[in-house]
């Protein structure tokens, strides 16, 4: 398991998450992971397409029992930043209906500090309720999501 037991950090007033952790593995394979669509598929969603990592790139994610969302590629700093929109899948990603996920990735003596942060959403969730409900949502979910992306590399280091 992740050397770094943190879970994420939800800022209300800022309307963003952050969550970082230490991986046991070379922070090219942490990369790979996090930026491949076979490969995000086992930790984060059932399927997912990008069409290229570059911005502008469009793409999916889906979750068999929640839908798809639409994403759109906002950053690519290889093997160190990768950035994506995310938002309903059947409207076209804008800042205004959709959240920035930013994952930095340093490398580390044994591992990879990975942060993951999303910002954007009271833009995207502009009734307060609702934002605080989808910052708690997401909170929970990038805290599973990323414990799995840790399990899967460190036991595929360790093999």
């Amino acid at each position: 398991m992740t050397t770094d037991p943190t879970i994420a950090v939800v800022d209300y007033a800022a309307a963003a998450i952050d969550r970082t952790l230490v991986i046991l593995a070379p922070v090219d394979r942490v990369w790979e992971t996090i930026t491949q669509p076979d490969l995000i598929a086992e930790w984060f969603g059932d399927s997912a397409t990008i069409d290229a990592l570059e911005p502008g790139a469009g793409g999916s994610i889906t979750w068999d029992d929640r839908g798809t969302c639409a994403i759109l590629v906002d950053e690519v700093d290889e093997p160190s930043v990768f950035a994506f929109r995310w938002g309903p899948s059947d409207l076209a990603v804008t800042a205004q209906n959709s959240t920035l996920v930013r994952f930095t990735l340093e490398e580390m003596r044994g591992g990879t500090q990975l942060s993951v942060v999303e910002t954007g959403f009271a833009d995207a969730y502009p009734d307060h309720e609702v934002m605080t409900a989808e910052l708690d949502e997401h909170a929970s979910g990038w805290n599973s999501r990323l414990d799995e992306l840790a399990e899967l590399l460190e036991k595929q280091d360790s093999q």
